[in-house]
């Protein structure tokens, strides 16, 4: 990985902690920030605030987010007991959002492949509901 990468994911990392911050507000009782030792111990995630682990993706170009980006965040939730997202975007296109289908109603099983991509809007109305019980 080159360090321009490094730094553009870094930057949308820090810009998704913001947007989650002005979202969800005061509802969040710990401080959102990155998880600065996702790069010393891997299957942390990105950004933690219980009962949810995120994977922040930005990239150029694709036509949909590669399997081994779920993959990750999947391993971090599993490893945390925590809901695991997967937030990405492409360049000159929206956000959006990757969740475990089981994280929209418990009736669904907890399977890697049960999952549904999102818009941000949808994803904090989804995380909102699931902070304020």
């Amino acid at each position: 990985m080159t360090a321009m990468s490094r730094r553009k994911g870094y930057r949308f990392e820090n810009d998704i902690c913001n947007e989650l911050r002005l979202c969800l507000g005061t509802i969040v009782e710990q401080p959102i920030k990155r998880v600065l030792d996702q790069y010393r111990e891997g299957g942390l995630g990105d950004i933690v605030i219980p009962p949810f682990v995120i994977e922040c993706k930005r990239y150029a170009n694709k036509p949909e987010p590669p399997s081994e980006w779920w993959d990750q965040v999947w391993d971090a939730g599993k490893k945390s007991g925590l809901f695991p997202i997967l937030i990405y975007k492409f360049d000159r296109r929206p956000i959006h959002c990757m969740v475990a289908l089981y994280m929209l109603n418990d009736d669904y099983p907890r399977h890697k492949n049960y999952k549904v991509d999102i818009n941000w809007d949808t994803l904090m109305m989804v995380m909102r509901e699931h902070l304020n019980g």
